[in-house]
């Protein structure tokens, strides 16, 4: 019996541990969002930076609770404590669940006690994050400047990744990037390095010439910026020069010569300067707008081969921690015009230069992903018939152009409800009224969505090692509890 007791004791500890503990944030050169709940719907109560360190205090769900609400576990990496530096205690010490005396205490440890340092809270840098929770930085001493025997195996791993990335950024040098950040902006650093100053700001889905890459960071005319949110592209339009024409490595005539074109000259055209939109970004540098023909060309035969033979369809929004912007234009700088939720779907009647055309307007391609129109291959649950003669509409409503008119007892596919118009049915044929469609396993019209877990399937697996081991855990100590409760009537 008292096996059984230790055992359930060592287990409870075990699951405790895989939870509470020290995270480092890691989101590179953006700011992650704390929320007042576990959701990407809650209220943003601050931000956390690239690698600032918090005490959680559990994990559920692919979130981190701390004292200043939920973080994402997505962009935290759970830290040991050969990661910090080795600090004693001056007096005997309270760690708290978080950087005040109001919070409640964790443990109590012993004057002269060694603990590990990670760094001040983020909000209040009179305390410090250990690996026993939060305490007064007063009340701690450096031992003699030593650092754990693991940080310096953790060093080596960071300059080997580093340079792995560095021959990887080298191979891509010069050309157009598109900046891809979702619902966030992307700094422009004065030097190459997170700690150098901001001196602007670009959007999701603009363009840059960049001169060089190195180190993992881009070079252009108005500074440096983290490869890690660049994507290098071919997928512009092509035009021709209307006179002899230079090509520079920024907006300006002020600006270096890369090079020289003739008159007639076909260039890849991207989109206009972020900062000066009179100068077009090209796939030979910047050139003045006013002399290329950008309204008579065609898109570039190397534009876009991936978005144009994905084509009309099915797809379902990926967007993660943020909602996917619909434009009125597909254009970065068009008016928003709506959101969608991730895992949302959307029937697409065309796809050019990474945009998706539907009823409500334009949405990148970056964040979609196109779904399985195989009527074969999908499950029972999501095979539909209709009831009825139906027309299948471009949109989800009768006044909208008619893709198809299927006859009554034909199969279609049905992905989900369109997310602004739930009485209708977004299908690999396109919109339909769901009272013309029934489930073809059972005849009725219940409404399944296609892989209904996908919603939270970014979340579930970054905390796979989290989940998994409480839940096994979990088993475990139901059984134990069960063994218990048997043995007491026994």
């Amino acid at each position: 019996m008292k096996l059984v007791y230790s055992l359930l004791v060592f287990l409870i500890s075990v699951a405790c541990t895989l939870s509470a503990g020290v995270y480092r944030v890691r989101v590179d050169d953006i700011d992650l969002n704390v929320r007042k709940e576990a959701n990407t719907k809650s209220d943003i109560v601050g931000h956390l930076k690239d690698g600032q360190y918090i005490y959680a205090t559990s994990v559920s769900n692919g979130w981190a609770k701390f004292h200043k609400g939920y973080a994402s576990t997505n962009y935290l990496i759970k830290v040991s404590n050969g990661d910090g530096t080795d600090y004693k205690t001056n007096a005997n010490l309270n760690f708290r669940t978080g950087p005040s005396t109001d919070y409640t205490i964790i443990t109590t440890l012993k004057k002269g006690t060694t603990v590990s340092y990670f760094g001040k809270d983020p909000f209040n840098s009179e305390w410090a994050v250990t690996n026993q929770g939060y305490a007064s930085l007063k009340y701690l001493d450096k031992v003699g400047g030593k650092k754990s025997s693991t940080k310096s195996s953790k060093s080596t791993a960071t300059k080997t990744s580093k340079s792995t990335a560095t021959s990887t950024s080298k191979s891509s040098t010069s050309g157009v990037y598109r900046v891809r950040v979702d619902e966030i902006d992307l700094n422009i650093r004065k030097e190459a390095t997170t700690k150098s100053d901001i001196v602007g700001k670009l959007k999701d889905g603009q363009y840059i010439y960049a001169i060089s890459v190195s180190n993992g960071w881009a070079k252009f005319y108005k500074g440096h910026c983290s490869m890690d949110y660049l994507v290098k592209v071919s997928d512009g339009t092509e035009c021709a020069t209307n006179a002899d024409l230079n090509f520079r490595t920024g907006p300006s005539t002020d600006y270096k010569i890369i090079t020289t074109l003739k008159k007639g000259t076909n260039v890849t055209y991207f989109d206009s300067d972020p900062f000066t939109s009179n100068w077009a970004v090209t796939n030979k540098g910047y050139a003045n707008v006013k002399y290329l023909n950008i309204g008579d060309g065609k898109q570039s035969t190397t534009s876009n081969n991936t978005s144009s033979s994905a084509g009309a369809g099915v797809y379902r929004v990926n967007v993660k921690e943020t909602n996917l912007n619909i434009r009125k234009e597909p254009t970065t700088s068009s008016e928003i015009v709506g959101k969608l939720k991730n895992g949302q779907y959307i029937y697409v009647t065309s796809v050019s230069n990474g945009w998706a055309k539907f009823y409500k307007g334009y949405s990148s391609m970056d964040y979609l992903i196109k779904e399985n129109d195989n009527l074969n291959a999908v499950t029972d649950a999501n095979k539909f018939v209709t009831n009825t003669n139906v027309n299948f509409k471009a949109g989800p409503s009768d006044n909208y152009e008619t893709l198809a008119t299927l006859n009554s007892g034909t199969n279609v596919i049905y992905y989900g409800i369109d997310p602004f118009t739930p009485d209708w049915a977004v299908t690999n044929i396109g919109y339909a009224n769901m009272q013309y469609l029934n489930n073809a396993s059972d005849g009725q019209s219940t409404i399944n969505t296609l892989n209904p877990t996908d919603n939270e399937q970014s979340i579930i697996d970054s905390d796979a090692s989290f989940t998994a081991g409480i839940n096994s855990i979990s088993l475990i100590i139901v059984s134990l509890l069960l063994l218990v409760r048997l043995d007491l009537f026994i």
